[in-house]
């Protein structure tokens, strides 16, 4: 051979060769069911005040979770394993934690010190005075002023508060004590009880009121006294239940649930509630008597339908001595309007019997000024997020006749505010039985000035007389949806069901919005009064969860995809471009990445839908693949979500698990007709399916189907109506659909025809007066129809939907000799909350797919 061309040779050689070897060093490794513990998910971001630290948790699968505290600026980060709960001081300079050991840390964040407490009972950090206050086990109070680091020690503590300026209330065995931002370390004794005293609560920084404990009597509804502790003047009030006839044989009470006092700083009204000093006797029963026409269901009746017994509101002026009871008989609930002297009452069975989740009520609005009473509204839905209050009380909102209105409480005026919008704020999508809702309200501008409602892709800015009205964002242009982050603006004091959730913006500092396209990308701007919208960072990326820091105003939030686990962004009101602080799982880089793609198809009506269609790790487009549908409703917004590869999915099903496995997997977005849920949820899956095989790289002899709880039930649904799948899993599903409408459910003291009539199952109708529309759209009725073998599972503690649906469908294949198999889990609900259980219930749902798909 010529010397030349055997050189030549060698040298391709050695080439070739390390091409290969470079490759090799290149190329990813495929993800094994061995390496899914070392995935974790980020939680509970935070940001420092001065914006200068963040603090998030990994939260691993087996349990070894660890709380970070990280700089800003570089990778400078403490790692706490099993720690949790952490919180900056409001000068940034502190950082507390909790161990699982019930410890708590305390950080020097300048100094790299610590502080340990043991056995901590509850702590709490005045972020006006800086100061922390840590009770123990052992009723022992520690308090430090971290600003003058200055500590006292106060012994025999059952409870503590501090104010919002940092004065502090101290509920002693015997005692209540206060100290004051003058001398917090003084403590000036305020009364004195041998029973012990209990619920401390802030008016603002003028007073506390507290139950002062009374002695148990047999058969009684436990009695308080309440103290009011007037910090302006440094005068006491005292009430007890005999100081005003309308206490006469009334306890002082705490209802389940409700913080027991609240104090509305406008009149310093200390509000409570009062129920009858002697209880109810419950004689047992030879026979129970279930009437036609009572207005609840016989369980619900003997529980809620007896006022007498009921707590009611009541409102005592401990400065002027005086006391008005304000829950009756005839209007026992109560929402108070904050920071005013209004008070709305309603009876809840005024139009009982219906089949709707609540029935709708008339509302009657109450001035604590003048005494006067009048109906409001008559009829008014109680649906969340129907109604609600300005922050400050001077207006109520409510949505009707598919409007929204304002009430004027001075001026005592109704106002429709949306009628003249060009577009409409009823969500005209809604796919439910029942009437339609708007689109939603978001939040009150904090001068009372402005309210901000939704239509289908903006917000608008609307006077609260009506008279001015302006759209904030330009997202019908685009077809991309505007809402306010609402969590940012939530009251972070909302007090329970006494009063409405509000939320307000501060048009000046600007309000974040989110912002997701027809696309599914998501991302964040700022409105501002002045320069209008302004793009904080809109990508083709999924962004959540920001958090603002409260002094500097930087931000930080996640940002995810589907190749890409989330990652925290940090940006400052300066910067134009955000920059990643933190990347979760790194490990991600090492392995293959999961691909997806927004697929568009069309069902039988010409509607045209949204689907996600996940391809198998590492495909070879010469190759075809076995296929998964999962189907909940709609879920094209998950398209950029990243998902753990995980054995601890509580429904049993985690997608990247098959899609590292060689699966496809296809959400489908699913409308509904009503009155033919299962029909409907067949028309579009199926019409999903043939638009994904098209591709030629699915095999449609090997397509599976998934669904847990409303999903579970439109599986079992779609299998007695078409053959495609030669799998099928149905989780927690209902299965017999006029068994469960007329079914009690004893967890709830109700029947189920709620949820067919006005709610998720879509009939709209009872069974009795459709029945063919029942059995059409029953698995249970078609079950002889079904010919895919199909695996079932619940907990046999499900009290959402009933577990003996699942037996059901069970039985019926069971009789008709079709493959089936039931998994029942002893002592889990309608989702399988014990880890070994939900590895169980993981494997063999796979194992289900393996053998009938592969």
């Amino acid at each position: 051979m010529n010397s030349q061309l055997v050189k030549r040779s060698i040298i391709i050689s050695i080439i070739c060769l390390t091409y290969q070897f470079s490759f090799g060093q290149n190329q990813k490794r495929k993800l094994t069911e061995k390496d899914y513990d070392s995935w974790c998910l980020l939680e509970d971001e935070n940001i420092a005040p001065n914006g200068k630290w963040l603090s998030f948790k990994l939260k691993y699968n087996n349990g070894k979770d660890t709380l970070v505290l990280k700089t800003v600026k570089n990778n400078k980060a403490f790692n706490f394993p099993n720690a949790s709960n952490g919180k900056f001081s409001s000068d940034s300079k502190w950082f507390t934690y909790s161990t699982h050991q019930k410890k708590l840390i305390l950080l020097n964040l300048e100094k790299n010190s610590q502080l340990e407490f043991d056995e901590v009972k509850k702590y709490q950090i005045d972020q006006v005075s800086n100061s922390i206050g840590v009770l123990s086990n052992k009723d022992t109070l520690v308090v430090i002023n971290l600003k003058k680091q200055k500590t006292i020690v106060i012994p025999k503590v059952k409870e503590f508060e501090f104010s919002s300026n940092g004065n502090l209330a101290i509920a002693k065995d015997t005692s209540v004590v206060v100290g004051t931002t003058d001398n917090p370390f003084a403590q000036i004794p305020i009364a004195n009880n041998k029973q012990g005293f209990k619920n401390l609560v802030w008016n603002n920084n003028n007073g506390f009121a507290f139950f002062e404990n009374q002695e148990k009597e047999e058969n009684t509804n436990q009695n308080h006294a309440i103290g009011y502790f007037d910090l302006i003047n440094k005068k006491y009030y005292h009430l007890n239940s005999n100081d005003f006839p309308e206490l006469n044989q009334k306890s002082i009470v705490k209802p389940f649930g409700q913080k027991g006092i609240v104090i509305e700083p406008n009149d310093n009204k200390v509000i409570f509630y009062i129920n009858n000093r002697e209880k109810a006797k419950i004689e047992p029963r030879k026979m129970e008597v279930w009437e036609y026409n009572s207005p609840l269901e016989y369980p619900s009746q003997e529980v809620k339908g007896n006022f007498e017994n009921t707590a009611k509101m009541t409102i005592w002026w401990p400065i002027k001595n005086e006391l008005k009871v304000i829950g009756t008989n005839q209007r026992p609930n109560t929402i108070v309007c904050p920071l005013s002297n209004y008070v709305l009452s309603f009876n809840p069975l005024d139009y009982e019997p219906q089949f709707e989740l609540a029935a709708p009520v008339d509302l009657y609005l109450t001035n604590l000024k003048t005494n006067k009473t009048i109906l409001l509204l008559e009829k008014q839905s109680q649906k969340a997020q129907t109604m609600g209050a300005s922050a400050n009380g001077n207006y109520f909102y409510y949505y009707r006749d598919k409007n929204w209105w304002i009430y004027d409480l001075k001026r005592e005026t109704h106002t429709n505010i949306t009628k003249d919008l060009p577009f409409p704020v009823e969500n005209f999508k809604q796919d439910e039985p029942g009437p339609k809702y708007g689109f939603g309200c978001g939040a009150w501008s904090s001068d009372n000035q402005h309210i901000f409602i939704y239509d289908e892709y903006d917000i608008w800015m609307i006077a609260a007389d009506g008279k001015t009205k302006k759209r904030i964002t330009n997202g019908r242009e685009t077809l991309t949806q505007f809402r306010i982050e609402e969590e940012l603006y939530v009251n972070k004091g909302h007090r329970g069901s006494i009063e409405f959730l509000s939320t307000t913006v501060n048009k000046k500092a600007g309000i974040i919005c989110t912002a997701i396209d027809q696309n599914k990308n998501w991302g964040y701007y700022i409105w501002k009064e002045k320069q209008g919208l302004i793009k904080i960072h809109f990508e083709n990326s999924k962004a959540s969860r920001m958090k603002i820091a409260s002094n500097s105003q930087d931000m930080i939030w996640i940002e995810e995809e589907v190749t890409r686990p989330p990652r925290i962004l940090f940006t400052t009101p300066k910067e134009a471009q955000p920059k990643i602080v933190y990347q979760s799982n790194k490990q991600y880089t090492k392995y293959e990445s999961r691909t997806a793609e927004l697929m568009k198809y069309t069902n039988s009506k010409g509607d045209t839908l949204n689907a996600i269609l996940y391809y198998p790790v590492g495909y070879k487009k010469e190759k075809k693949y076995p296929m998964i549908v999962y189907i909940y409703e709609k879920l094209s917004q998950r398209l950029h979500q990243y998902d753990n590869p995980t054995l601890y999915d509580r429904a049993g099903f985690a997608v990247a698990n098959y899609n590292y496995d060689a699966y496809f997997v296809l959400l489908p977005d699913i409308i509904y007709e009503i009155g033919n849920p299962g029909i409907s949820a067949k028309d579009c899956v199926e019409s999903a399916v043939n638009e994904a095989i098209k591709t030629e790289k699915i095999d449609p002899k090997r397509m599976g189907i998934y669904g847990h709880s409303f999903g579970g039930y439109q599986v079992a649904s779609i299998i007695t109506q078409t053959d495609i799948f030669k799998a099928a899993v149905v989780g927690s599903g209902v299965t017999d659909l006029t068994n469960l409408y007329l079914q009690m459910n004893w967890n709830f003291n109700r029947t189920q025809a709620w949820r067919f009539e006005s709610q998720q199952m879509r009939m709209g109708s009872n069974p009795l007066e459709n029945f063919e529309g029942y059995k059409n759209n029953s698995p249970i009725a078609n079950a002889a129809k079904i010919n895919t073998p199909v695996l079932i599972w619940t907990g046999k503690e499900d009290y959402n939907v009933d577990w003996n649906q699942s037996i059901y469908l069970h039985m019926a294949l069971r009789r008709l000799k079709k493959e089936n198999k039931l998994l029942l889990f002893p002592n889990e609900g309608h989702t399988i909350n014990t880890k070994e259980n939900q590895v169980l219930l993981t494997k063999e749902i796979k194992k289900w797919f393996d053998e009938h798909l592969k």
